[in-house]
């Protein structure tokens, strides 16, 4: 029975709900803390700006339009580093394609379809650009899905050169047993 002659759902008072308890107390003294340093805050607020409140009115629309401001710039800042950073990573792979397609012509590959993806993606740079300047989520997808393709193809044709190389270099090594 509770304090009040209420039978209690739970009759026993474990460690859980005296922690809860004390939780919720704390939370509502807390709560009364905050209003307290609130209404404090306000009537100092009010004799700084003797008693008008139009003057205050007029500060905290101040302050409040100077952290939007320092907010949209955030903002535009991240956005210009996502940007940035995209742009370092399509540079980036198309340094290491055209290592790669360096690499196998050097061994005797034939790269010329390779060479034309890559090109073809490389052309997409502009497009990738555009659409990350001028904000555009639509145009990025579009230009993503389409280096997607793009790459798997690029991808799919350097297994195949790498597998063909193999064939031909086991070829010549069993070529080159003696009978």
């Amino acid at each position: 029975m509770d304090p009040l002659g209420r039978a209690m759902i739970f009759p026993q008072e474990n460690s859980v709900w005296k922690f809860i308890k004390y939780v919720m107390l704390g939370q509502y003294q807390d709560l009364q803390v905050q209003t307290r340093l609130f209404s404090e805050e306000t009537k100092a607020q009010m004799v700084m700006f003797n008693g008008s409140t139009d003057a205050m009115r007029g500060s905290i629309s101040a302050s409040t339009r100077a952290f939007e401001a320092s907010f949209t710039n955030m903002k535009d800042s991240l956005w210009l580093a996502r940007d940035t950073a995209r742009l370092t990573v399509f540079n980036t792979y198309s340094r290491k394609r055209d290592e790669l397609i360096t690499g196998l012509s050097a061994q005797g590959v034939d790269t010329s379809i390779a060479q034309k993806i890559s090109d073809q993606i490389a052309a997409e740079r502009s497009d990738l650009k555009t659409a990350l300047f001028t904000k555009q989520d639509g145009a990025i997808q579009n230009v993503n899905s389409g280096l997607k393709d793009l790459n798997r193809q690029f991808r799919d044709i350097i297994q195949g050169y790498r597998t063909d190389r193999k064939i031909q270099v086991d070829k010549s090594a069993i070529m080159a047993i003696p009978d």
